[in-house]
């Protein structure tokens, strides 16, 4: 049986137990933080909806320190991938900061709900989630599966980083004031790299074209309702009367 690994938070830290084989971990967590990337060279950290994904582009080296934060940051759930893309067996573990607590006396150490909440903040609470290091360099078209290019729809051939709050790809090894735009095609459009959502492009396509079919088909449904209403209402009025023009048998106001 494989063995588990552990990951470790609490007081600003998130570190990995066991993890020499592990190459991607993704993270589920509630709250905002302002994260600092302590992954090795090779690594890469990269944040979205309340999602943390490491992995790992040009490294075999084991990970240990993941990255320290502040904010309120409390894990929910973890996926990692071992160096054969196959899922490995993880265990989560909050470690309190119990500094305070080593001089203290034992009658002391009862934890108040209000105290376990508190546990999940470290330094102060933060209005939004932010990483220290916001792009990833160094990265060449020649080491990469798939083609690039610049905006008039020329291949591009060289170095490239990518910014990860909104995954878009640019020229040049490092951000500078020269960094172009980089492409890519898609059923022979030419679409950005841009992607604030982090949702793949095929996959918004898929999602566009869902939803018109689910509008489309709920208009048609909503005119066939408002049609067999229509033929209930008359076929009401011509057998027994309607209120508009039922019987004058009756006296009025």
């Amino acid at each position: 049986m494989a063995q588990r690994v552990m990951i470790y938070y609490g007081d600003g830290n998130c570190t990995i137990e066991k993890g020499e084989n592990i190459r991607g971990i993704q993270i589920w967590y509630k709250g905002k933080v302002k994260i600092i990337d302590k992954t090795p060279d090779g690594y890469e950290l990269m944040e979205s909806n309340n999602q943390i994904l490491i992995f790992a582009i040009r490294s075999t080296k084991e990970l240990s320190d993941l990255f320290s934060y502040k904010g309120e940051f409390q894990i929910t759930k973890v996926i990692l991938a071992d160096n054969n893309a196959n899922q490995a067996p993880s265990f989560i573990k909050r470690v309190m900061d119990y500094s305070e607590l080593l001089h203290s006396n034992a009658e002391d150490l009862t934890v108040k709900a209000e105290d376990i909440k508190a546990g999940y903040v470290s330094g102060v609470k933060v209005g939004r989630t932010s990483i220290s290091k916001g792009s990833i360099e160094n990265l060449n078209t020649a080491d990469q599966e798939g083609s690039l290019y610049l905006s008039d729809g020329t291949e591009y051939h060289g170095y490239f980083h990518i910014h990860k709050n909104d995954a878009s790809a640019m020229t040049g090894r490092v951000h500078s004031d020269t960094s172009e735009d980089l492409y890519f095609y898609q059923k022979g459009k030419l679409l950005p790299t841009k992607n604030p959502s982090h949702i793949p492009q095929g996959h918004k396509i898929i999602r566009q074209k869902r939803k018109a079919r689910l509008i489309a088909e709920s208009k048609g449904g909503h005119k066939r309702k408002l049609t067999s209403r229509s033929n209930r209402g008359s076929a009401r009025g011509k057998g027994s009367g309607s209120i508009t023009g039922g019987s004058s048998g009756g006296g009025g106001y």
